[in-house]
Order: structure tokens, then sequence, then C-alpha cells
């Protein structure tokens, strides 16, 4: 530890002189921030600020786009959820089986996707 002279704040408003004890092992860290001139730093800190807004005043919200309903293509209902491998809207657990079962057998025949699902609409 090494001791330096410094000024010391106490509660009592009053400044005295005293030791100020510092680690040297202790980090700290420093930014400094040089302007090359009066008016460089007046365009960094304007000195008028930014108004707050009128807390009695609501925001107004941006309305939000109307999500489009999406069908499910194996049993006809409006769609829930999203397939993450097909990227296929389904209904319910039995469309998402079907939807695998054919997405299995596009990848194991190579015959269209489009084809598969008209095979199956057409055969219930």
């Amino acid at each position: 530890m090494s001791v330096s002279w410094g000024l010391v704040f106490s509660y009592s408003s009053t400044i005295r002189a005293g030791p100020i004890i510092t680690d040297p092992s202790a980090r700290c860290c420093r930014n400094l921030i040089t302007f090359a001139d009066s008016n460089c730093l007046r365009k960094a800190f304007p000195r008028t600020a930014t108004p707050l807004p009128d807390p009695t005043c609501p925001v107004p919200n941006p309305p939000h786009p109307r999500r489009r309903m999406q069908i499910c293509p194996i049993s006809g209902l409006p769609a829930r959820y999203l397939d993450p491998l097909t990227l296929t809207p389904y209904a319910n657990l039995a469309a998402f089986r079907v939807l695998r079962r054919l997405y299995r057998i596009h990848l194991e025949t190579n015959t269209p996707a489009i084809d598969l699902l008209r095979e199956y609409r057409n055969s219930c």
C-alpha cells in the first residue's frame, strides 16, 4: 500500500487534508475525452436539454398488424401451430403426425410434397 496526501471530505462539510491510502494492486479505469477546441465541446454537450414528454399525455401506440388466419392443409381447420421443420401450419396433433409422415415419405421417395398432400386429401 502507498500513502499519498490529499483532500478528505467529512460529513461536517469541512475539508481537511489527510492521508489517502491506495492499493497499487487495485485496478481502476479512467476515460478521458479531449476536444480540439471549444466549438467541438459545445457541439458534444449542448446547453439545451431535450424536453421530457408530458406524463399526463399518453404516448400513442402504433396499431399492430392483424395476423392472417392460416388454415391447416391436412384438416382444413384454423391452424394454431407451425411445424418448425417444414414451416407448415397445422391444427392439432393428428394433423402434425400426418404432416411428418408425408414429409418422411417425401424424403424417401423424392416425390414432390404437394403431390403427396393432394394424394392424402383425395384419399380421405
